[in-house]
């Protein structure tokens, strides 16, 4: 476990595989990259990483952050609660594929529950709540079109939008609970599952 005083934390730079599992991380206040739960810095093309059976508390910073210099992330996120954070509970960067299922992404008072960035993203989230954050999801930043599917969610009680879409496109399968929000809970499209 990583607690208040640590100054480590989870910095994934160069590896081809990294799994974490059954993990608190807890009360981190630095700023910056020193107050990341989890970060993936790393230039390596196809790494792939595995969180969970994971906690987050109190992380001051971006609780699960993928940012690769180059390479891409193949990103896997499953039975994950992400608590109380001071940004966003996770924040896809570029070339990363990501998948969030059976996890809870709560209590982010000035942070998203999850912001995917770029056009060279994806985001599959399944099974999950995202609940009383800024945003449940926002999908796009400075015009980019990245994009987003939503299957079985409970996305509800943020305090701005249930799906904040600068732009990109969000994909409901029709089969969420998104409703409560201050703001916007219409997906850019609804389809049905295969």
């Amino acid at each position: 476990d990583l607690r208040a005083g640590s100054r480590e934390r989870w910095r994934i730079l160069n590896a081809a595989a990294v799994n974490i599992d059954d993990v608190i991380i807890e009360n981190f206040g630095g700023t910056g990259t020193n107050g990341r739960g989890i970060t993936i810095e790393t230039t390596a093309a196809n790494v792939r990483v595995n969180v969970t059976n994971t906690n987050l508390y109190n992380i001051n910073g971006i609780g699960i952050h993928s940012v690769p210099g180059g390479g891409s992330v193949r990103l896997v996120l499953n039975n994950v609660n992400i608590d109380r954070g001071g940004a966003s509970g996770v924040q896809i960067g570029p070339n990363t594929t990501a998948v969030i299922d059976s996890s809870a992404i709560t209590n982010h008072s000035v942070g998203d529950a999850v912001t995917i960035e770029q056009a060279s993203s994806s985001l599959s989230i399944s099974n999950s709540l995202l609940a009383n954050n800024v945003n449940g999801v926002f999908s796009g930043v400075a015009g980019q079109a990245p994009t987003t599917r939503l299957y079985g969610n409970v996305i509800t009680a943020n305090t701005s939008n249930g799906l904040l879409i600068s732009s990109g496109t969000v994909i409901s399968l029709g089969n969420n609970m998104i409703r409560g929000n201050a703001g916007n809970e219409t997906p850019t499209q609804t389809i049905g599952t295969n």
